[in-house]
């Protein structure tokens, strides 16, 4: 393993998947080895055949791909695998009008998004190339920068980034008398979806664009970080149970809503044809 200057990368850690005419297959459980103080390794316990060979800095989660010219066979003892240095964007962000977010999440390239609380800087180390960079959090509307490049080794600062507060929704959430419920949850998105029981509470379905808050003891909430395109708004507690589900126009700060929450029931059956259940 070697850097972009020919010089050997210790410690990297160097995995292979078999080549599949062209395309890497994978391997339930993958031979996994370290480069020694030359940048050499050895793959043991591989079938014989075409290997796609990947290598990563011990030291990050980047990782960087031989070329397709130089997938190898079992046979072959001097396999290259060129590994260039990470590089880092750096940023900060600060609300359009003064302020700035009490929390925010960087997500880079749709992986996992880092948290970033009590700052209004942040730091993420990156592979050398062109990236999309997300910042999402509660309280201003998503910001996407595309065709951020950053250089192998180097820091790419790209200055104050602006947010926008978004549209803001208030309202209110009572029970059938029209006492306020405090505790209840309040989401709103483009999309809602759940499990019959509670919005996202089986197998993640949290939604599309979801903002969620939760409502203080007078029935009182604020979401604000709302875009320009519908949205429906659902209350729920885990006692008084769920409102109707209400739509939010595209456009403008929506008027103040009263959510009232009603009990939820339950339905069971059996479907069934040509009078046998159906699986």
């Amino acid at each position: 393993v070697v850097n972009a200057d020919g010089a050997p990368v210790p410690e990297a850690q160097v995995s292979a998947t078999p080549d599949d005419n062209g395309r890497a297959a994978a391997l339930a459980d993958p031979p996994v080895a370290v480069s020694d103080g030359g940048g050499r390794f050895e793959l043991r316990g591989l079938a014989e055949g075409r290997y796609r060979l990947h290598a990563a800095f011990a030291s990050s989660s980047s990782s960087a791909r031989a070329p397709a010219e130089l997938v190898a066979r079992t046979s072959e003892r001097n396999a290259r695998i060129v590994l260039d240095e990470t590089g880092a964007i750096r940023r900060e962000v600060a609300f359009a009008h003064g302020g700035a977010p009490d929390f925010f999440q960087v997500r880079l390239d749709g992986r996992v998004p880092i948290p970033v609380r009590g700052g209004t800087t942040f730091r993420v180390s990156s592979p050398a190339g062109h990236h999309v960079l997300h910042l999402q959090g509660p309280g201003f509307r998503d910001k996407v920068l595309a065709d951020v490049e950053v250089s192998a080794g180097k820091e790419r600062d790209v200055g104050l980034q602006r947010l926008d507060r978004g549209r803001t929704l208030r309202g209110r959430v009572v029970a059938a008398n029209g006492s306020g419920v405090g505790g209840a949850r309040i989401s709103t998105a483009t999309l809602l979806i759940g499990d019959g029981s509670s919005l996202g509470a089986a197998s993640g379905a949290l939604g599309v664009g979801r903002l969620d808050a939760t409502s203080a003891a007078d029935g009182s909430f604020v979401i604000g970080g709302l875009g320009d395109q519908p949205y429906t708004v659902v209350a729920e507690h885990p006692s008084a149970g769920r409102s109707a589900p209400t739509p939010i126009a595209a456009t403008g700060d929506p008027e103040p809503l009263t959510l009232t929450l009603v009990s939820v029931a339950s339905l069971d059956g059996v479907v069934t044809r040509a009078g046998k259940p159906v699986a």
